[in-house]
Formats: structure tokens, C-alpha cells, sequence
């Protein structure tokens, strides 16, 4: 029984975690009972490729940061999106020219945006195995 709770566990993190990671969880869960096995299925765990959809709909506003918890992150990314926008709004209302201004902050937040595709993808996967790590480790 305790094998085909771990298959399943393991099956259910296989897209949730990192190919290491999931080898060291798998290794950890070789001393846990039978037990605890049954209450792992049940833990939370963030869905990377959820993560990924929201970096790419909604990352420009810090959505994809405030649902991995990186409050302040979140809060940055909201802030750059909404003064790259005030700036632009302000350039059409009053004509003035200044694409040039806004290029190098406009492009510093477009990296950003481009980058934490990747970075919040990974940070879901780091999130997860230390919510399995920890739980794991407090029923030992």
C-alpha cells in the first residue's frame, strides 16, 4: 500500500515540481507512513502551468506575483505598469513627443515582463517543494 502511495503522489507532483526536486521528495517520503502519505494528497500546491497563463495574461500588472504570495514584487510590477501608462497617457493628452523618456523604462519593465515568465514558472515549482519538504519533515 505504501508503494502505491507514493507512485500516486509522485504522479500527482510530476508537473508540479522539478525532475530534482521530485527525486529528493521520492527519497524523503521512503521513512513517512502510510498515514501521512494519504494526508500529502491533500496538501495545496501551486500550479506552475497556472503560473505561466497568468505571467502571460496578466504579468504586466504583478497578477502571476500576488498569486505565487511575492506581495511586493507584485506591487513593483503593478507600479511600473501603471506609471509607464500615466506617462504615455500624459505624452498624447498634452502632444508631446517623448518616446525617447519612456523607451529605456518601457523596455526595463518589458525584460521584466519577459524574464518572469520564466523566474515566477520555476518559483511555483520552488514553492511547492518546500510546502512538500516541510510537510513532510513535520511528520517525521
Amino acid at each position: 500500500m505504501k508503494t502505491e502511495n507514493k507512485t500516486l503522489l509522485i504522479n500527482m507532483w510530476k508537473n508540479k515540481l522539478s525532475n530534482v526536486d521530485l527525486v529528493k521528495i521520492s527519497q524523503n517520503l521512503d521513512n513517512t507512513s502510510d498515514g501521512h502519505l494519504e494526508n500529502l494528497m491533500l496538501l495545496p500546491l501551486k500550479n506552475p502551468i497556472l503560473t505561466f497563463i497568468l505571467s502571460i495574461t496578466l504579468g504586466m500588472i504583478g497578477v502571476d506575483r500576488f498569486y505565487l504570495g511575492d506581495v511586493l514584487k507584485g506591487i513593483i510590477k503593478l507600479f511600473c505598469f501603471l506609471a509607464i501608462f500615466l506617462v504615455v497617457f500624459m505624452a498624447v493628452m498634452f502632444n508631446e513627443n517623448i518616446i525617447f523618456g519612456i523607451f529605456v523604462p518601457y523596455a526595463i519593465v518589458f525584460i521584466w515582463y519577459f524574464l518572469d515568465l520564466y523566474l515566477t514558472f520555476k518559483k511555483s515549482k520552488k514553492i511547492n517543494f518546500n510546502a512538500i519538504n516541510k510537510a513532510v519533515e513535520e511528520q517525521k
